[in-house]
């Protein structure tokens, strides 16, 4: 059975200007890349997480290694006739063959037991199975024997075999590594083992997918973030895509109305053309899969398209991972409908996420949990564009490291609230865990949530966040109820350096405005912090 194949890829390589730079960019890339020794993971750069806690000494040569398979991979497919790209691709399949893990150093459970480390499946040993059984498949006999063996065997012995004998602690995630790590596997089983094998194993694959799916409400929002919704939903889209073509129909993971609001969240979250509205672990950028958004219009005619310009490029992706850019090209439909920019409104209800946008600014706010998945202390928290400069910011990833996903998480400025557009209260700030807001009111014009709870603080009794909005501007008002002597400060957060005057702060081309005294500003980091004390137990700003 032929699944995907080269001379798919082929035949698309001209179709669009899209197609056509994605190539000559590859190519551009592959002139240099292909001509230094292909990076080494050295041990000490495989042992530095669990001697220092940090990840770039490995990172740094593994991903990149990722990226060179990818380009290699499609320029062979493209350039039949080039040998080169083929022999390059040979040689980086090689090398990936021969690591001690395709594992990353942080998610070793037992790094002193060699057999585990080589046999541990985590994202990226996943997503290595997959890439490698694909691109087998896809080239057939163009690859020598002595390489179709050596993929055969270690995604066998990596991937296949681990599989059948135990279970991974990611089968019942309701996150992204339930998807993405049963996605690979199922799909690196499909490529690679029987299917006799498949329809015993699979099983678990279904239910990892229906935990999967847990972690979502109904109304199809991430509460991880836009980036983790395009990373886990996309390898639940590229696992079913596969299993209804392994199955000749019989199983259709996309007829589920659930899956089809989750298709829909990327029109949801979208700002402006370049940047997504960000809680959680995810940067500001984002740029959508060209391939996949057909893939989401073609199964749901209902799906908008972004506008063209937030199309993203063939690999966009800085952890290089097979499945984006092979079906980013492959998917891609050349008579695909972008949409401009306009007003939105939409309040997705289970995450209690809100999202306004107009001609002239956009609005995100969120109540939620802090016990969420890659969690920031940001109950009532929002993020305001005046076009395209961020005057209240959401700051985004902390730097991965041992710490981060640690007990200390809350002492890094990006997830706690002091990253946050929020209050101060007592010199404190909101603690993590089973706390959560209550979300008084959600319309068009209005977003009303009571935060107190998320303080945890006994002297604060109540505090109701309103954001009113009309066409131009966006009215912030928080009441407060206090006991004691109790201290109150609303800070804001931006990365653009502010300019303050009285009762006036400029940030780029927008502006908060109101009845305040004594704002400053601090920097950390990136980060522009503006404090402004309260002194009553109503403060209201304007943002415009």
């Amino acid at each position: 059975m032929m699944l995907y194949s080269a001379q798919q890829v082929k035949a698309i390589a001209d179709k669009t200007e899209w197609h056509r730079k994605a190539i000559e960019k590859a190519k551009a890339e592959f002139e240099i890349f292909s001509k230094e020794p292909i990076l080494t993971l050295p041990y000490d750069a495989f042992v530095a997480f669990e001697k220092t806690g940090d990840r770039p000494p490995y990172d740094t040569k593994y991903f990149p290694r990722r990226g060179w398979l990818n380009k290699s991979a499609i320029l062979a497919m493209v350039y039949d006739d080039e040998p080169k790209y083929l022999e390059y691709l040979q040689n980086i399949i090689w090398a990936i063959c021969d690591e001690a893990s395709w594992a990353s150093p942080p998610h070793f459970w037992d790094a002193g037991n060699l057999e585990n480390i080589l046999t541990h499946i985590d994202l990226f040993a996943a997503e290595t199975g997959h890439a490698l059984s694909e691109i087998n498949h896809m080239l057939g006999d163009r690859l020598e024997p002595w390489v179709k063996t050596r993929i055969d065997f270690e995604v066998r012995r990596r991937i296949i075999e681990p599989f059948k004998e135990r279970k991974f602690h990611w089968e019942t995630c309701n996150h992204n590594w339930a998807a993405v790590c049963a996605g690979c596997v199922g799909m690196a089983y499909m490529y690679t083992a029987t299917r006799e094998e498949f329809d015993e194993i699979y099983p678990r694959f279904e239910s990892a997918m229906e935990s999967f799916l847990t972690g979502y409400g109904e109304d199809g929002c991430c509460h991880e973030g836009a980036g983790y919704w395009n990373y886990g939903f996309g390898y639940y889209v590229y696992y079913a895509d596969l299993l209804r073509k392994y199955t000749d129909g019989e199983i259709d993971l996309f007829r589920n109305e659930k899956v089809h609001q989750i298709a829909k969240f990327q029109e949801r979250f979208f700002l402006t053309a370049h940047r997504a509205a960000n809680f959680s672990d995810c940067g500001p950028g984002f740029a959508f899969n060209y391939g996949k958004t057909s893939y989401f219009k073609k199964e749901y005619s209902d799906i908008i398209v972004p506008p063209y310009e937030s199309i993203g490029s063939l690999d966009n992706d800085n952890c290089h991972r097979w499945a984006n850019p092979v079906r980013s090209f492959l998917w891609a439909d050349v008579n695909l409908e972008f949409t401009s920019k306009s007003d939105k409104f939409c309040y997705l209800p289970d995450a209690q996420w809100y999202i306004k946008t107009t001609d002239t600014y956009s609005l995100a706010a969120r109540s939620g949990r802090n016990d969420e998945s890659h969690n920031h202390n940001d109950i009532g928290s929002f993020i305001f564009l005046s076009g395209d400069d961020a005057v209240c910011d959401d700051p985004g990833p902390g730097k991965y490291d041992r710490d981060y996903f640690s007990e200390k998480r809350y002492e890094n400025i990006k997830a706690s609230s002091a990253g946050h557009n929020l209050p101060i209260v007592d010199g404190k700030y909101q603690i993590p865990g089973d706390v959560y807001g209550e979300v008084i009111e959600a319309t068009e014009e209005k977003f009303v949530v009571e935060i107190a709870r998320a303080y945890g603080n006994p002297k604060l009794k109540s505090l109701v966040r309103t954001l009113a909005s009309d066409k131009t501007t966006v009215t912030l008002t928080d009441k407060f109820e206090t006991e004691g002597d109790c201290p109150l400060v609303e800070r804001f957060v931006t990365t653009i350096e502010p300019v303050i005057e009285k009762g006036l702060i400029k940030v780029g081309q927008g502006t908060i405005t109101g009845d305040f005294d004594g704002a400053t500003y601090t920097r950390s980091d990136e980060l522009y912090l503006i404090d402004i004390p309260v002194n009553c137990n109503e403060f209201t700003v304007v943002l415009k």
